[in-house]
């Protein structure tokens, strides 16, 4: 493929030099002595990273990780640039021929290709520099103070206008086209209007000059990556929390039976141990930050389930919440499911609510045939870690222990692989998004309905009984400690280190209690069977939840599907990360600037002016203030 640009474009360059001292003519062939230039220094560095790319594959049926997906973005943007030169050079002397669009195009893509080869530079020396078989540099600062500097000076625009999403499959480039002309137009009126409604309605007028002027478009988006704080991102991701949107988006959802807003009280309750189910745990409500407070749950169901009518699961429905519980006449109640899908939101840790993703989390009801919970938890930067974890942990625990009210039976799960489980203790401070492949992956549901069913159903045992240890048993292990020497790959330390508000306790030591009789409410589920689901920073909640629930030594989920998760949190450079710099969902100004909010240290973002955006980055990677 390079050959064949590099032969097109001396071609080229020798048609338009012959064509006059004309301006055009003298741009078209300095963009194509620009494309063989940077073609031929790109194509040996390209083939070196592919040449090591297998030793980082998880396995020889898994060929990916971030050198693999450096490549290929590098090699999407020579084969558009191959494509429009053999364009060129077939129409060039048609009447037809638009010279001023094919300029364009052929000057962004080439500056697009530009910063790809400084990118693959990078890579180069990560892999110069790291460990052998290492993906994440741990070493020395100074190669990361490198790339932050050469970040700066990144014209990452490029990626943003006529080039947007040139490395996806075609099919969701419109898609893209249409979230960054709303970005843009958003961020043009943001802070003029007071309501998030008055805000939208101004962008969609304006947004047609973003539309057709690229150019525009992506140093707009350039600008609004690099200086406006997490409340515009926060602002602008709730635009579907809108009544109007959500409520255009219900009318096109599934129709459910019960959709349900609950309130969880603040009251601590009893979990047994899955080791031994006559010791329990105290599983009390969260605490950080705020203090005590109530848990916002969603319960969704496709029909109406033994349980979920019942006085005890009414008592806890929000009062000024959204209320749907249709009781047609219908010859009996559905049965109580052997599933149970506990699913935690997306959205950076700072934005939206179970509202916005209950459209789809209608279809999963339908299509599974199990209740769905979704966690309202707190959002940062006003509630940073660990509240939402805790929330989400509260109701997790409280879903496993009532999981009849919510339609499903109770059951345990009695084990669990983890070989650290506190190591989850850890707030996470960075976060990393894999680059999507060109096909079009499986829905979340079909692989949810893969999952479900093939997770072994696990013994029954009374949660609201629990008696005095035998004689002669163990004694309740001690607790677990706070703090846990690293040593796995996806929960690490944080960087900046929490204040004590931000650690939280440690699990409490088992114990028995006397038999309770108090009746509790059964959402319809037998518990047979328990998924966490979550996209996000809701995938990283899932994974946070499970270890949590190890730590404790309560039930964890028997299974967990987790959409494009945030899990490797160590503020490492990385292939991956490199390519987020051109990430048109989150890129790593926006990401940086959401674990800043999520870790408490987002209050501070808005003293540094223009220069915020660098500070953010040298704040995460550890390097010293340049800003003061």
């Amino acid at each position: 493929m390079t050959q064949s640009l590099v032969t097109l474009a001396e071609d080229n360059i020798a048609f338009f030099s012959s064509q006059g001292p004309g301006e055009t003519a003298r741009r078209l062939s300095g963009v194509f002595e620009g494309v063989r230039e940077q073609a031929l220094g790109l194509e040996p560095a390209l083939g070196r990273l592919l040449g090591v790319a297998h030793l980082f594959d998880l396995d020889p049926e898994t060929p990916a990780n971030g050198y693999r997906s450096l490549v290929h973005t590098a090699r999407c943007c020579l084969a558009h640039l191959l494509h429009k030169s053999r364009y060129v050079a077939s129409n060039r002397r048609s009447i037809f021929f638009r010279t001023s669009h094919n300029l364009a195009e052929l000057e962004a893509y080439l500056a697009a290709l530009t910063q790809l080869r400084a990118l693959v530079y990078y890579a180069q020396r990560l892999l110069v520099t790291n460990q052998p078989g290492g993906l994440f540099f741990e070493g020395d600062e100074g190669l990361t103070a490198d790339f932050l500097r050469e970040y700066v000076t990144l014209h990452k625009g490029c990626f943003y206008g006529r080039c947007l999403g040139f490395q996806f499959t075609p099919a969701i480039r419109p898609f893209l086209q249409t979230i960054s002309i709303g970005l843009v137009s958003f961020g043009e009126h943001y802070k003029r209007n007071e309501t998030g409604l008055s805000v939208a309605a101004s962008s969609l007028f304006t947004s047609g000059r973003f539309a057709i002027d690229p150019e525009l478009r992506g140093a707009e988006f350039e600008r609004i990556t690099q200086n406006l704080d997490v409340h515009f991102w926060k602002a602008f991701w709730n635009i579907t929390e809108m009544e109007v949107l959500s409520s255009l988006a219900n009318m096109a959802s599934a129709t459910v039976r019960v959709s349900r807003l609950l309130s969880l009280p603040p009251e601590a309750f009893e979990m047994p141990l899955t080791a031994d189910p006559t010791l329990t745990v105290t599983i009390s409500p969260p605490l950080a930050h705020t203090g005590p407070g109530p848990v916002l749950i969603r319960l969704i169901s496709y029909d109406l389930r033994e349980g979920q009518d019942s006085e005890e699961l009414s008592s806890l429905v929000k009062s000024n919440g959204q209320r749907s519980l249709e009781l047609w006449p219908r010859p009996q109640q559905a049965p109580r499911s052997r599933s149970l899908v506990v699913h935690f939101h997306g959205g950076g840790f700072v934005a939206q609510t179970s509202k916005s993703h209950e459209p789809y989390l209608k279809s999963w009801a339908q299509e599974l045939g199990a209740p769905i919970i979704s966690i309202d938890y707190s959002l940062a930067p006003e509630a940073p870690f660990p509240r939402a974890l805790e929330e989400c942990f509260f109701a997790y625990c409280w879903a496993v222990k009532h999981c009849a009210l919510l339609g499903e039976p109770q059951a345990p799960r009695a084990t669990c692989t983890c070989s650290q489980p506190s190591l989850l203790q850890a707030p996470p401070t960075s976060a990393s998004h894999p680059l999507p492949s060109s096909p079009t992956p499986p829905s979340s549901c079909h692989l949810l309905t893969q999952v479900l069913p093939n997770l072994p159903p696990q013994p029954l045992y009374p949660l609201s009984l629990t008696t005095a240890p035998k004689a002669g048993s163990p004694p309740p292990p001690p607790p677990l400690p706070t703090h846990h020497p690293v040593s796995s790959g996806l929960y690490h330390p944080p960087l900046i280190a929490p204040s004590p508000a931000f650690l939280p306790c440690q699990p409490p030591i088992p114990h028995s209690s006397a038999v309770t009789n108090h009746p509790s409410p059964k959402p319809g589920s037998t518990g047979e069977r328990i998924c966490l689901a979550g996209d996000s920073a809701g995938g990283n909640l899932c994974f946070t939840v499970a270890l949590r629930a190890a730590a404790y030594g309560v039930r964890v989920p028997d299974g967990i599907m987790a959409a494009y998760p945030a899990t490797m949190l160590q503020p490492a450079a990385s292939p991956s990360r490199l390519l987020s710099l051109m990430d048109p969902l989150l890129p790593l100004s926006v990401l940086s600037k959401c674990v800043s909010a999520y870790t408490g240290e987002a209050h501070i973002l808005s003293k540094k002016g223009d220069c915020m955006d660098v500070w953010v980055l040298q704040g995460w990677a550890g390097i010293p203030d340049a800003c003061d």
